[in-house]
């Protein structure tokens, strides 16, 4: 299941990971709050399984890169492997120019710890400024590893 998780991530967000050069200043509160907002509309709309209603929040430009069958049927899949979420917490926010392998634009990251029923990790939520406003980009879950401190 981890490797279906990172292939579908990979394959979901269309866009390269983020390298350091590639992080420029925020460009004031108003754009870090709608990236916020519209983050938390998104993964709302992940938690109750809508995810015709998640495809609506992408950016046409990135919509143009995937089919829609395929992201809904795989988001489908990853989302019910994760289970219920449990609680989630933001721990950080960047904005991003040019992001490689992805159309020319603004770009945002939003980062949350989460704890779903089955399995803890990180979510990455890639934002793209379009039409005046951010939409989603990308979507990224990866799982996190705990190890029993107990010696046996």
């Amino acid at each position: 299941m981890k490797k279906i998780i990172a292939l579908f991530a990979i394959w979901l967000a269309g866009v390269a990971p983020i390298s350091a050069e590639e992080v420029v200043k925020s460009p004031g509160p108003e754009d870090e709050q709608a990236v916020i907002s519209a983050t938390k509309e998104y993964v709302a709309a992940l938690d109750a399984s809508k995810y015709d209603e998640s495809w609506a929040q992408f950016a046409p430009e990135i919509q143009k890169t995937m089919i829609k069958f395929t992201y809904t049927s795989g988001l489908k899949l990853m989302r019910t492997g994760l289970g219920d979420i449990k609680m989630r917490k933001p721990y950080g926010l960047s904005f991003i120019k040019d992001l490689k392998n992805a159309p020319p634009g603004s770009y945002a990251a939003y980062f949350l710890d989460s704890e779903f029923q089955r399995v803890s990790g990180q979510e990455k939520v890639i934002l793209m400024k379009s039409q005046g406003k951010w939409m989603i980009a990308g979507y990224f879950f990866e799982k996190s590893v705990r190890f029993d401190q107990k010696a046996k």
